[in-house]
């Protein structure tokens, strides 16, 4: 097997695992939201808000592995082929941890707004701080594969 050839096919392994990792944190943050609204209609725009924010987040984990694709599409040689495959099948896997702990966190975030409308933007700003933390994560997965990739190809 070739290794632009091993290459591609970890390359459409690692994306359709973000995108299921990101959508299956997405519904569980979307359903959250829905439950939230229904128990709560009078603070609806402030638990769309917090649903939003949470979503950017899981969205950008599937971008993170999209970008690493194409920084080493363009790169892969016979040799660093294995060392390509390996790298989009990391950041995919550091993706979907990232990913449905995020959908957990904007779930709490959602479920303590309608729990305590008071406290809604409290609940919101400690969301945007863990998930802040948890993409980084990948964010550092994503830092360590591009060095590599400089250093392997």
């Amino acid at each position: 097997m070739s290794a632009i050839v091993l290459f591609a096919g970890a390359s459409v392994l690692a994306m359709a695992l973000a995108a299921v990792g990101s959508a299956a944190s997405q519904s569980r943050a979307a359903a959250a939201a829905m439950e939230a609204s229904w128990r709560a209609p009078g603070v609806a725009g402030s638990i769309r808000t917090t649903m939003m924010l949470g979503l950017v987040f899981m969205e950008a984990l599937t971008l993170f592995v999209f970008a690493i694709v194409f920084v080493l599409a363009g790169r892969v040689t016979p040799e660093s082929g294995p060392f390509a495959a390996g790298a989009v099948l990391a950041m995919a896997i550091a993706a979907i941890g990232s990913a449905l702990a995020q959908g957990g966190t904007a779930a709490s975030a959602l479920k303590a707004t309608w729990k305590r409308p008071e406290e809604a933007g409290s609940a919101r700003t400690s969301m945007m701080l863990a998930l802040v933390f948890m993409e980084a994560l990948t964010l550092f997965v994503f830092a360590i594969v591009f060095v590599l990739a400089g250093r392997v190809g």
